[in-house]
């Protein structure tokens, strides 16, 4: 069991090694805006994913639920369309007649 412990003990150790304490005046200002620039992508980077899936979860829900109640609105919208359109080209017949 020690054989097994002692190499994660020793990554352990070489990770609380490779940290400085550093604090924000210590840094160059390269390393400054490279942090903050990593920082500002990933936070938007993971505000823009949220967004979606959240967009997507609302737009699934709202799809199932409202579509088939507003299915039957587009579909007497249509069938409106249509007479209008069929009565739109029957006036324009009788208004194209001569009239000597």
């Amino acid at each position: 069991m020690k054989k097994i412990l002692s190499p994660v003990k020793k990554i352990g150790e070489q990770s609380d090694q490779l940290t400085s304490s550093k604090t924000l005046y210590d840094v160059s200002w390269r390393e400054l805006v490279l942090r903050n620039l990593i920082a500002g992508i990933s936070r938007a980077f993971g505000g823009l994913l949220f967004n979606v899936i959240i967009l997507l979860i609302l737009g699934s829900i709202l799809f199932t639920a409202v579509w088939p109640q507003a299915q039957s609105f587009f579909n007497s919208l249509m069938n409106a369309s249509k007479t209008m359109s069929q009565f739109s080209q029957t006036f324009n017949q009788f208004n194209n007649f001569p009239t000597n």
